[in-house]
């Protein structure tokens, strides 16, 4: 719960936290059923997740826990992988990875497609009062 966490935050304290992206996982679940491909391996099927969220509703959940946002970006996909597929499903692995940059580096940060996406965010200090 990002409340929690932002109420025992410090003051000036920093939160990162990484989280599956939601809107590429449901983007490739709509395009490999529109164009009907079955063929792809097992291993390359998105996976849809009971929790997901967008660039937007993470940052939207930070700032209604009175966080403020300091960067946002594509996240990379794990290290390890239980998929299989060996080369195949890394070539893909970073050929999403590095066009989802691409994409982010070209619309100044506003647009994040890669499979997960990283939030640093900062707990406001509390304004000095004069005593």
């Amino acid at each position: 719960n990002v409340e929690t966490v932002a109420s025992i935050l410090a003051p000036g304290g920093i939160l990162f936290i990484r989280v599956r992206n939601a809107l590429l996982h449901v983007l490739a679940t709509r395009f490999l059923k529109a164009f009907n491909v079955p063929s792809v391996p097992r291993a390359w099927m998105p996976i849809l997740h009971v929790w997901g969220l967008t660039p937007t509703s993470l940052v939207m959940l930070f700032r209604r826990a009175g966080l403020v946002p300091l960067h946002l970006r594509n996240g990379p996909w794990a290290a390890a992988s239980t998929y299989g597929g060996g080369w195949r499903v890394a070539l893909l692995k970073n050929t999403v990875f590095y066009a989802s940059e691409a994409a982010r580096w070209a619309s100044g940060g506003k647009v994040l497609f890669g499979p997960s996406i990283s939030i640093i965010a900062r707990k406001p200090v509390a304004p000095q009062t004069n005593a």
